[in-house]
């Protein structure tokens, strides 16, 4: 009896597999089982193919053409990181590798995605493939943001505020002029 997907002797198992399946069905079937977006971006044509099961939550079709203008224009970047995404597709365009946060517009609500990629080149070493992933990352960020402030006050909390005001400090040069207002109110938490 001969078996058609048996793995002979002198055929390392990497050989198998790579045998068995294309790159493109390994990638699509790994996809299925992430919880993550998986992308490739065409740094050529500006546009960027999704793969995953987590696709259909975010109603966009699965390739998008003329990507950086068409998600800027649609809003589905959040105002406030518009710079930090064109910042990340350029330098996909430049061939350098920074991770970076972003938070998209998904049905009217921001998320927080951190966004990691790796970039394929032609022989000459021009980028032509990103390929990566975005994580969904508003759950982490939202148990730091509650970690940083008094659960009953929403006020920032000791070790937050000590962080944020060194932060001024270092940042600020000897002409810079700071002030900190400290108001203290009896039984404040009782009033709550």
């Amino acid at each position: 009896m001969e078996m058609g997907n048996s793995l002979d002797g002198d055929q390392s198992v990497e050989n198998y597999f790579s045998n068995l399946v294309s790159d493109k069905t390994l990638f699509r079937t790994l996809a299925k089982l992430s919880d993550e977006i998986l992308f490739s971006y065409d740094v050529r044509t500006s546009s960027i193919q999704y793969y995953g099961s987590v696709i259909g939550k975010f109603k966009t079709p699965i390739i998008v053409e003329e990507f950086a203008y068409k998600v800027v224009e649609r809003g589905n970047v959040y105002c406030e990181d518009v710079h930090i995404f064109l910042d990340l597709l350029e330098n996909v365009k430049k061939g350098i590798v920074e991770p970076r946060r972003v938070r998209f517009v998904l049905d009217g609500e921001s998320r927080w995605f951190k966004i990691s990629y790796e970039i394929i080149t032609n022989i000459t070493g021009e980028p032509i493939i990103a390929i990566g992933r975005g994580i969904d990352i508003q759950h982490e960020i939202n148990l730091i943001e509650k970690s940083n402030k008094d659960q009953l006050t929403q006020c920032y909390n000791k070790s937050f505020s000590e962080k944020s005001i060194n932060k001024i400090i270092l940042r600020s040069d000897e002409t810079q002029n700071h002030a900190m207002f400290i108001i203290d109110i009896d039984d404040f938490k009782k009033s709550q």
